[in-house]
């Protein structure tokens, strides 16, 4: 939805040239994504502030997909009245909720990442969220280790909540940063102009040994097929894990082997459908396995847990 078109002027400046008075729709109000039910839909929006009260046309663009058929639409209405001012909006003084998390939303602050983590990030707001840059200074913007000269406008990496204007998210690919200690800071605004900042610190360590944590299968007891489960400390790497499987007495069942390239600090849970080297199903009772995980530098983890088969 665009605000009322904007006056401009060309410089001029060429020889035998003239400055040349324009119009351009480019003060865009709300980008956001509406679900269409039945070949209907409708949405709302919150207006920003800092709007020119004057009133006039401005303009909805739309595009439509039918991700069934992969046919998609597109059309535009131009007689949108804007302008003016609601004398009743309730005062707001409170700025939007900020939540940071790197590499995946298990993360909490002082947290060790891979290098180049994944970043993501929650911004809400009943007032909805300034990141259209139609206000100056009232950008969504990323500070890494207080370097305010090279922070990042996020405007273009903030994707608005479905049916929804006043939530969205952002995920965006952090580049190498150094080993040690940093900072990370979001600083956001909603449309009532008031503004909110959040801070995480992370450490990386990209020469240390891979940690394991978490290490567990699902369901166990188990009848049929169960899942092994784990946390590490090598986002962004390739892991080649083993599962060796022995029964309560130590001889050997059977073994499962599996290649993983990392996103986050998680992994897909290992499947397994609870049979022998064989092929044939294991008998109930007591288990032990043992999953060990090495990375592409040689460095290897173990951990041992147990299992209970029924049925």
């Amino acid at each position: 939805v665009y605000d009322k078109p904007s006056n401009y002027s060309t410089q001029g400046t060429d020889n035998g040239s003239y400055p040349e008075a324009f119009q351009l729709t480019d003060k865009l109000l709300f980008d956001g994504k509406i679900s269409v039910k039945n070949g209907q839909f409708e949405f709302s929006f919150v207006v920003p502030k800092d709007i020119s009260p004057d009133y006039g046309f401005g303009k909805i663009s739309y595009y439509a997909l039918d991700t069934m058929h992969m046919v998609d639409a597109w059309g535009a209405y131009e007689n949108l009245v804007v302008g003016g001012m609601d004398t009743n909006t309730a005062p707001d003084n409170v700025g939007p909720v900020i939540d940071i998390y790197l590499e995946d939303k298990t993360f909490t602050s002082g947290d060790a990442t891979s290098n180049s983590p994944l970043l993501l990030t929650d911004i809400s707001d009943d007032q909805g969220i300034s990141f259209t840059g139609l206000s100056l200074g009232r950008d969504i913007v990323m500070v890494i280790d207080g370097d305010y000269t090279n922070s990042m406008i996020m405007n273009a990496y903030f994707n608005i909540d479905t049916d929804s204007y006043k939530s969205g998210s952002i995920t965006h690919q952090l580049s190498k940063l150094n080993t040690g200690w940093h900072t990370l800071s979001i600083k956001a605004w909603d449309l009532h102009n008031n503004s909110s900042e959040a801070e995480v610190e992370f450490y990386i360590d990209e020469d240390s040994d891979v940690q394991l944590s978490g290490v567990l299968n699902y369901p166990n007891p188990f009848s049929n097929t169960t899942k092994f489960d784990f946390r590490h400390n090598k986002s962004n790497s390739q892991l080649n894990v083993e599962i060796r499987i022995f029964d309560i007495n130590g001889r050997y069942i059977t073994s499962i082997s599996k290649q993983l390239r990392t996103i986050g600090f998680n992994i897909d849970p290992i499947e397994w459908d609870g049979r022998d080297s064989n092929g044939n199903k294991i008998a109930p009772g007591v288990y032990m396995y043992n999953i060990m995980v090495t990375d592409s530098y040689g460095s290897t983890a173990t951990q041992k847990q147990k299992f209970i088969k029924i049925n």
